[in-house]
């Protein structure tokens, strides 16, 4: 079984969630601004919150555990759980991005933005499955 170091993994799944993170808050922060969300911005934000932090919350908790706990430099985990983790991650990030993105354009249309938003957790709840179950099975495969 290829492995990898611990640190070199975690600075690679934490690169894409912590970008994805301010790209999709910024982004978020500016529909909110502009009024996408115009009356709903409550709803909209209970939206959006639940689809980053979990994840980010599993990332820098063990991120926060191994600084404290400093594990051996010899600690490894497996490439293949690595690359899964990436994958999905990198999947889930892109599909969302493009999901807020998508909703602006239905500001003044028959459909409410936030009405899209809340439908596509047809998509976005599974693949978000996938990526907690990625991210898990990534951590336990510790060596």
């Amino acid at each position: 079984m290829k492995t990898v170091s611990l640190l070199s993994a975690q600075k690679l799944i934490s690169l894409p969630w912590f970008g994805g993170f301010v790209v999709n808050s910024i982004l978020f922060l500016m529909h909110t601004r502009y009024q996408v969300y115009k009356g709903v911005e409550k709803e909209a934000w209970s939206w959006f919150l639940p689809t980053m932090i979990p994840s980010i919350s599993i990332i820098l908790g063990t991120i926060i555990y191994d600084v404290v706990k400093k594990p051996a430099n010899k600690t490894r985990v497996d490439k293949f759980s690595l690359w899964l983790t990436f994958g999905f991650s990198l999947l889930y990030l892109v599909v969302l991005l493009i999901t807020i993105a998508s909703a602006a354009n239905f500001a003044g249309t028959g459909t409410q933005p936030l009405a899209f938003l809340q439908s596509s957790s047809i998509y976005l709840n599974p693949l978000q499955g996938l990526v907690g179950l990625t991210l898990g099975a990534f951590y336990v495969s510790r060596k």
